[in-house]
């Protein structure tokens, strides 16, 4: 996000591979994005890979969040960041 010049605040709408919860929840904290900016899927699917990418967007544009996310991201990787 420093690359890219983008403040974790600017972002509504995160979508991210959610291997755990706890993996989700430290990623937030160390990226410092807001938790409520990210779009659950885990609790409903487990872990799918970067398959849960394009979950995360068709449950963001069910419940219209699109409209409020000025800003979104999204993002994968081939391992857990905790472990990295």
């Amino acid at each position: 996000m420093k690359e890219q010049h983008t403040d974790p605040n600017d972002l509504g709408l995160v979508c991210l591979h959610q291997p755990s919860v706890p993996v989700v929840r430290t990623f937030c904290e160390r990226m410092g994005i807001q938790p409520d900016a990210v779009v659950p899927t885990f609790h409903r699917t487990g872990n799918m890979g970067a398959a849960t990418l394009p979950l995360q967007l068709a449950h963001a544009a069910d419940q219209g969040r699109y409209a409020r996310a000025h800003r979104w991201s999204c993002s994968a990787w081939p391992a857990a960041p905790a472990a990295a």
